[in-house]
């Protein structure tokens, strides 16, 4: 589920993330009066165009994907992003869409509209991506604020507003390519939302400039659910697209149903770590249907995969399993249901240390969308 990106890309944008956002924050965005674009924001404005590919190139780019990570984007130069999550093709369990002014998502097939900080992030980077990595499709007008000495590196910086975000585009002094997004939304009675877009190690792709690596790091959220930097892989530009395909929330991850005890759904995938034989399963079940289950920490289940029948323990987060509510939850031979930890309410199967006959039979259970079931035990 969680790639993790290999420890070069980490040496290109880790180190420095903490210091670079604190820095652009600091640019006085809240200074600059409407209209007030200027020669020099301009300028860098054109060298950043000419260094991704110069205007002719970017102008003939109407839709660019790529995949980093479990996430597929495909943005579109008329300001439309779809963001769609999986686990192993074809597997789809979320889709964001960002189209026609709003941004809608669907996860496990539970959709909503996104608003707030939120939604404002995702409109910023369907312009950012749609303009292939640079702020081509903003309409500005851009301030150039200045810069910035970040060790070796040196950086101008690019500012604009937009959806009462304000936004600051960090272009690299040597090659003026966008190395960094930093978009900053007030929030009433709260601590504005701040996101940092780092890219990295640009390659050539049919004469256009894009990043080898990305990495979203929002202020203030940490832990084991956010990813580190992701290689981006699988780019292909003006990619031939299906009727409707910048226009749907639809995901193919299989209903699920939920009653008092009992769950029924469907396998979206699984790994293993063949050394110390543990596998995982994946599940399209997510909080809502384990609150209708009724599941409490500590019940022990009936487990049913395609077939296969094992006893699990269910925890309903990450932290609440574990030797301290359930000792020997990790012994050889256990198993749990659980919550994964990521930003994505899914359920998954934790097989610790199983016989090696075990471990292949519940590897070969992990082939998307095969049944599973779990009851609680009398």
């Amino acid at each position: 589920m969680v790639s993790n990106a290999p420890t070069s890309i980490q040496r290109l944008i880790k180190p420095a993330v903490s210091t670079l956002v604190i820095g652009l924050l600091l640019v006085p965005l809240g200074s600059i009066a409407a209209g007030q674009a200027t020669p020099a924001a301009e300028d860098l404005l054109l060298k950043t165009i000419e260094a991704a590919g110069g205007s002719q190139k970017l102008s003939a780019v109407k839709a660019l994907s790529f995949r980093a990570g479990p996430q597929t984007y495909l943005a579109s130069s008329d300001g439309r992003l779809k963001v769609s999550a999986g686990i192993d093709p074809p597997v789809v369990y979320e889709v964001l869409l960002v189209a026609d002014g709003t941004v809608r998502r669907n996860t496990l097939n539970r959709s909503a509209e996104v608003r707030g900080a939120e939604a404002v992030r995702w409109k910023s980077l369907a312009r950012f991506l749609g303009g292939v990595f640079t702020p081509r499709l903003f309409p500005g007008p851009f301030v150039f604020a200045g810069t910035r000495n970040y060790g070796p590196a040196r950086h101008h910086i690019l500012t604009t507003r937009e959806n009462g975000a304000e936004i600051a585009f960090s272009i690299d002094a040597a090659d003026f390519l966008v190395k960094r997004m930093v978009l900053r939304v007030p929030v009433a009675g709260q601590d504005p939302y701040e996101l940092s877009c780092e890219f990295a190690d640009f390659k050539d792709v049919e004469g256009l400039k894009i990043p080898s690596a990305i990495f979203f790091s929002q202020v203030g959220v940490g832990g084991t659910g956010t990813p580190g930097p992701r290689p981006v892989a699988e780019v292909a530009v003006n990619p031939a697209l299906p009727p409707g395909a910048l226009g749907s929330v639809e995901i193919n991850a299989g209903a699920s149903e939920a009653a008092p005890g009992a769950l029924k759904g469907r396998i979206l995938g699984g790994f293993g770590y063949d050394d110390e034989r543990i596998a995982v399963l994946f599940t399209n079940w997510g909080r809502e249907d384990v609150e209708r289950a009724g599941f409490k920490t500590g019940d022990q289940l009936a487990v049913n995969v395609d077939g296969f029948e094992y006893e699990a323990t269910f925890y309903p987060t990450e932290e609440e399993k574990g030797d301290n509510y359930v000792g020997g939850a990790y012994d050889p031979g256990k198993a749990m249901l659980t919550l994964w930890p990521s930003r994505v309410p899914m359920y998954h199967l934790y097989f610790s240390v199983l016989p090696k006959d075990l471990y292949d039979l519940v590897r070969s259970k992990s082939i998307a969308f095969r049944p599973v079931e779990a009851r609680r035990k009398s």
